[in-house]
């Protein structure tokens, strides 16, 4: 029987601890899916994971903002690979406010 590649989502995965960790997971042969709200964001991911020589058969980039509950069942149905199961799940997503300490 064939084993399937594992599967990692990785959500905030276009740069910063996103974007390191799919270079981490698709070095140990893992395929990825990065979900982020910027598009540009990360496509440029794919690019620079696709120069470091990932297949870019393993990477599959998903626009979807984490904060839109309601709007996550659509985006998970059309995701690749989740009917094999997911392997790790990143919750990675942030929102950084910046503001003056007082």
């Amino acid at each position: 029987m064939k084993h399937l590649p594992r599967t990692v989502l990785i959500t905030g995965g276009s740069q910063g601890i996103g974007f390191a960790t799919a270079q981490k997971c698709l070095a140990e042969g893992c395929r990825v899916i990065l979900i982020a709200r910027d598009l540009g964001k990360l496509e440029n991911a794919r690019t620079r994971l696709e120069k470091s020589g990932y297949a870019a058969a393993n990477i599959h980039l998903a626009v979807g903002d984490m904060e839109d509950c309601d709007a996550l069942p659509d985006l998970v149905s059309r995701l690749p690979w989740i009917a094999d199961g997911l392997w790790g799940l990143v919750l990675n997503a942030a929102v950084e406010i910046l503001k003056p300490a007082r």
